[in-house]
């Protein structure tokens, strides 16, 4: 019998607009090159990364979309995860042999939507990684999903993250306002250039109410409520496109 899970949506208005902007440009993205399997992480711990991931994929199933989210950081011990905790077995699982991929994925309380947990791995994960075993199950993903999003590590902590961003189709970067630093992202982007990885954008998250406003002039267009205090929380979208002056 396959695992159920329930995932809940940020239900903040705000949030909910800028998500819209960049499931736009993932659509866009997948209609132009086919880009449908993407690594979200972040420029380094505690940026936000996994509460983006899922509000995007909830995002996605909600347009009608079969997607996929996959926790793909098999470091961080499953008593210590939001979702991950309440599964049996998972994508580490899967990767060394121990269970086969329909006993892996869960379904959700949203009808397009379903979720891999990370499950535990008994070894070091990068082997996992660079294993034929994790090409194989990227085939059948991409073959049965219209999204598969990955919620891994941030990309100057893990190997890990720099294997698998190299094997999807792209990689979206989340950054956040206040944490992130110049020189972490020059060092991001110094291992996206080394690795060859397809860098589709990068999100600022927690930026504040003026900020995001300056980057949307037209946020407000359909909405003046959504200036009242207790608005905090936004995140900005970088254009999908080369950064740092590429083709």
């Amino acid at each position: 019998m396959q695992q159920h899970i329930d995932i809940y949506e940020n239900k903040n208005q705000v949030m909910a607009d800028a998500l819209e902007r960049v499931v736009m440009e993932l659509y866009m993205k997948k209609e132009q090159d086919q880009c449908k399997m993407i690594t979200f992480c972040g420029s380094e711990p505690g940026v936000g990364t996994t509460s983006i991931a899922i509000d995007v994929a909830i995002f996605m199933a909600k347009s009608g979309w079969k997607t996929l989210l996959v926790d793909a950081d098999l470091h961080k011990s499953i008593e210590y995860k939001t979702l991950s905790s309440k599964s049996t077995f998972g994508l580490a699982d899967y990767l060394e042999g121990r269970c086969p991929i329909d006993r892996i994925t869960m379904t959700t309380n949203e009808e397009n939507l379903f979720f891999l947990p990370s499950g535990v791995t008994y070894g070091r994960p990068l082997p996992l990684f660079c294993s034929e075993q994790l090409n194989h199950l990227l085939e059948q993903l991409n073959q049965e999903y219209e999204y598969v999003i990955f919620d891994a590590p941030a990309i100057n902590s893990s190997t890990d993250t720099c294997v698998l961003a190299s094997k999807v189709d792209g990689t979206v970067l989340i950054t956040a306002y206040g944490i992130s630093s110049t020189n972490i992202l020059k060092s991001n982007l110094e291992i996206i250039h080394k690795y060859n990885i397809n860098l589709l954008g990068v999100i600022l998250n927690r930026s504040d109410r003026e900020l995001y406003r300056s980057y949307t002039r037209d946020y407000d267009y359909f909405n003046k409520m959504k200036y009242r205090k207790g608005v905090k929380r936004s995140i900005n979208f970088r254009p999908l496109q080369k950064i740092n002056g590429g083709n």
